[in-house]
């Protein structure tokens, strides 16, 4: 009879130490999700949004309006999620924010855009002549966890904000 007693102690136990472990793996998988979604998004956008009589000059130059749109229907296309309302272009930056879903809190998107000098990188550090665009993409979204056991442990905790945050940087060139 101690023994079954024993047995079904080390079941519980293990079972609460073992959800913060997979709530942890959770939260790097939401993370290479989000992480893909933004790299294919872009190269999704940058291959539309390229203004092609500066392509014929080899200068990466992005109409920062089609390249937000094709990114926003890209981007929700991934996850099924729609954008909440148009992007707001401010000089060089766009932010957009999408709905929530099932699976996803509110998803808030800023790209900043930068034009630069290619700059030969075989060593020699000259200046090609060609213009690279640099964006700059940051995601936040409040991370909604998936166990029951961590769910009560936030509703709990009402003061913490747990957020997934995303930064990436993405060059677009135009390669002769």
């Amino acid at each position: 009879m101690r023994s079954i007693a024993l047995v079904i102690l080390i079941i519980f136990l293990s079972a609460a130490f073992m959800q913060p472990m997979l709530e942890t793996a959770n939260v790097y998988k939401e993370k290479i999700a989000l992480g893909a979604a933004i790299l294919n998004s872009c190269r999704a956008a940058s291959n539309r949004a390229l203004i092609d009589e500066d392509m014929r000059n080899m200068d990466a130059v992005i109409d920062r309006l089609s390249f937000a749109e094709y990114f926003a229907e890209a981007f929700g296309d991934t996850f099924d999620i729609v954008l909440e309302s148009p992007p707001i272009i401010t000089g060089d930056t766009v932010s957009m924010s999408f709905n929530t879903s099932e699976r996803w809190a509110r998803i808030g998107i800023l790209l900043k855009f930068q034009d630069m000098a290619y700059i030969d990188s075989s060593g020699s550090g000259y200046d090609l002549g060609y213009n690279e665009a640099v964006l700059d993409i940051s995601l936040t979204t409040p991370y909604i966890f998936r166990t029951k056991l961590l769910r009560q442990a936030m509703n709990a905790i009402a003061a913490t904000d747990y957020t997934i945050t995303e930064n990436r940087r993405f060059i677009v060139r135009v390669i002769n």
